[in-house]
C-alpha cells in the first residue's frame, strides 16, 4: 500500500528514527496517542529501506546512530528526488552549535534538544506536517491552474478539426457498403476521433468546472444512485460487489451531490473497465468524528508504484481508452468540498479509491 490516508483521523506519517529502543517507542507510543501513524527504524539504513517503499510526512531523526548517522541519513534523503520534499527534524542530546549548523546543512529544517518535553516534539510535528501540506496544496494549485490555461487553448485549437474530420468520416461511411475494404478504416478513424472529442469535453469539463455549493447529503444513497447506473455493466463481466457500513449509516456529508456524483462516476467507471474479465468491487462506509470515509476496492490488476503518484494528474490515464481526465476531474471536485481522496494499489491486491467527506455537522457551509 502506498501513501495516502488510509484510516480517518490520522494526521500525519511520521518516521522515528533511532538505534535506542526506549526513545524509539517513546517517541512512537506519544505520536500514536496523538493522532499520527508512526513508522520506527532502529537504524539508517533500515530508514532509507522504509522511505524507498513508502515514503512520510516527516522524519524524526536521531544523530548519534552506530554506521550511518543523522547527517549522512538526511543527506541521502535529500539527495533522493522521490524524498528530498520530506521535512527532517532532528532529535539529538547533542546541543553544541555546530551540531545544529551541521544538522541544518544537511537538510534540517528543524532541532529538538534530547531530554524533550512532549509538548515542544507534537508542536513542532504538527507545524511542519502542516506546512508540508499547504506547501505541496500551492504548488499543485499553481500548476494546475497553468495547465488548465494550457489543455484549455489547445482544446479550442482541436475542436473545430476533430468536427469537421468526424463529420467527412460519417458522410464517407453512409456511402460505402459494409463489404468495402475501406470500411475499417473508416470505423477506425471514427473512433479515435470521437476519443478526440471526449478529450476535448473532458478539458473544457475540467477548466470550467463550476464552484460546489454544499448542502447536508447521505453519502450511502449517493453512492448507490451512481453505482446503479453500472448495473448492466457490473452484470455482463460477473462483477461481484460487496458493501460494508451500508445498512445502518443515516449521517450525512455536506457535498455538492451533483459534482460529487459526477466524481464518483469517473472513479467507478475505472473500476468496471479495469475489471472486465470479471473481479469484486468491494464498498466500504466508515464513519467518524468529523468525516465519512468510502473505500472504492477492486480485484483488478495493480498500478505500478512508479506512475501511481501521477494517477491525479490532467492527460494521465493508465489505460488506453481514458482520457486521462476522470481521476483529475474527481480529486479536484472533491478537494474543492473539503475532502481528500487517495488511491492505493500493490500487487495482488487491486486498487483501493479512498474519499473522505466531512459530516454536515461538522461544517457549516461551503464556500458559495
Amino acid at each position: 500500500m502506498n501513501s495516502g490516508i488510509n484510516e480517518i483521523g490520522i494526521k500525519g506519517t511520521v518516521l522515528v528514527v533511532d538505534d535506542n529502543i526506549s526513545n524509539l517507542n517513546l517517541l512512537s507510543k506519544l505520536l500514536k496517542d496523538n493522532g499520527y501513524e508512526a513508522r520506527p527504524a532502529i537504524s539508517g539504513a533500515l530508514a532509507l529501506l522504509s522511505l524507498n517503499l513508502s515514503p512520510t510526512d516527516l522524519i524524526l531523526l536521531d544523530i548519534k546512530m552506530p554506521e550511518m548517522d543523522g547527517f549522512e541519513v538526511c543527506r541521502r534523503v535529500k539527495a533522493n528526488e522521490k524524498t528530498s520534499d520530506i521535512p527532517v527534524i532532528f532529535v539529538s542530546a547533542m546541543g553544541e552549535v555546530l551540531d545544529k549548523v551541521n544538522a541544518f546543512q544537511a537538510g534540517g529544517v528543524d532541532y529538538i534538544m534530547k531530554p524533550f518535553e512532549f509538548e515542544e516534539v507534537l508542536a513542532r510535528v504538527g507545524t511542519h506536517i502542516t506546512l508540508r501540506k499547504m506547501q505541496k496544496s500551492l504548488i499543485r494549485s499553481e500548476r494546475m491552474a497553468a495547465l488548465g490555461r494550457l489543455s484549455q487553448a489547445v482544446a479550442h485549437e482541436v475542436r473545430n478539426p476533430a468536427t469537421v474530420i468526424g463529420g467527412f468520416a460519417r458522410r464517407l461511411q453512409k456511402h460505402l457498403s459494409h463489404e468495402e475494404p475501406a470500411q475499417g478504416m473508416i470505423d477506425v478513424i471514427l473512433a479515435e476521433t470521437e476519443r478526440l472529442e471526449r478529450i476535448v469535453a473532458d478539458v473544457d469539463r475540467y477548466c470550467n468546472l463550476r464552484r460546489p455549493v454544499g448542502h447536508p447529503a447521505n453519502f450511502c444513497r449517493i453512492v448507490e444512485t451512481v453505482l446503479s447506473s453500472y448495473s448492466d455493466h457490473i452484470e455482463r463481466h460477473g462483477i461481484i460487489v460487496r458493501r460494508s457500513g451500508f445498512e445502518n449509516s443515516t449521517e450525512e456529508i455536506l457535498c455538492d451531490e451533483e459534482l460529487l456524483g459526477y466524481a464518483l462516476n469517473n472513479i467507478f467507471l475505472n473500476a468496471v473497465e479495469a475489471m472486465r474479465q470479471g473481479g469484486t468491487l468491494e464498498l466500504t462506509i466508515t464513519p467518524g468524528s468529523d468525516s465519512m470515509q468510502l473505500s472504492i476496492r477492486d480485484t483488478a490488476s495493480s498500478i505500478p508504484p512508479e506512475i501511481l503518484q501521477n494517477v491525479f494528474e490532467p492527460f494521465f490515464a493508465c489505460n488506453t481508452r481514458g482520457s486521462g481526465f476522470g481521476l483529475a476531474l474527481a480529486h479536484r471536485i472533491i478537494s474543492e468540498q473539503s475532502g481528500e481522496i487517495s488511491l492505493f494499489s500493490s500487487p495482488g491486491s487491486g486498487t483501493d479509491v479512498q474519499i473522505l467527506m466531512p459530516l454536515a455537522t461538522s461544517v457549516k457551509c461551503l464556500e458559495k
